[in-house]
């Protein structure tokens, strides 16, 4: 499984989503369960659980990505 802890952003069935909880596997031969809450525009806040290993597209959202966004700084305010 791949490492995924509370406040990461993943993308599952083609959505963004914030991570509210996670559930460890209680065996070796169950699934985590994951709490999801949506950041898509038209599902804003809308909940989904998931079995984390079960879904098919399920990743989480490369730091990289984030990180290049936050390391552009905000707009000079006379542009508005």
């Amino acid at each position: 499984m791949t490492d995924i802890v509370t406040g990461q952003i993943v993308r599952v069935r083609s959505r963004q989503y914030l991570v509210e909880e996670v559930v460890s596997k209680p065996t070796k031969e169950q699934d985590t369960k994951v709490s999801l809450s949506c950041l898509e525009d038209d599902a804003l806040g809308e909940s989904l659980e998931v079995l984390w290993e079960r879904e098919i597209d399920a990743k989480i959202v490369g730091a990289t990505s984030w990180d290049s966004i936050a390391n552009r700084g905000f707009d000079n305010p006379r542009l508005y």
